[in-house]
């Protein structure tokens, strides 16, 4: 995917508190953040400090957002798969349902998938 469409993927769901998962061409592990914004030309930056767009092999968007609401209540779930779907619809990104998250593919490794989305990661905390 293209510079370009990682910048409108930022900004089109800037809005959303949700969390993302995403794997990075150059290392084995993915990270979990936060946020992730447009800066400028073919940077993004996130609760972990500015990357390339280009460098992004995979990214998951955990569309469900828990909610605090006090140390004896469960936290409540407000899910937003619908507005994020429609937000990839609009700047045309494709996308998958990859268990339930939701994976769109920056780079296709040659030799297979790297770390499918097998465990849940929506109760972790952040990398950074």
């Amino acid at each position: 995917m293209n510079t370009t469409k990682w910048r409108e993927l930022a900004e089109g769901l800037s809005g959303l508190r949700v969390n993302y998962r995403v794997k990075f061409v150059d290392t084995d592990e993915p990270l979990i953040l936060q946020n992730i914004w447009h800066v400028t030309g073919d940077w993004l930056d996130s609760s972990c400090g500015p990357f390339t767009a280009v460098s992004i092999e995979w990214l998951e968007i955990n569309p469900v957002q828990e909610v605090y609401r006090g140390a004896l209540v469960a936290p409540a779930q407000l899910d937003h798969r619908e507005a994020v779907e429609r937000a990839l619809r609009a700047i045309q990104v494709p996308y998958r349902p990859e268990g339930g998250y939701i994976r769109v593919v920056g780079h296709v490794r040659q030799t297979g998938p790297a770390h499918p989305s097998t465990e849940t990661w929506s109760a972790l905390a952040p990398d950074c």
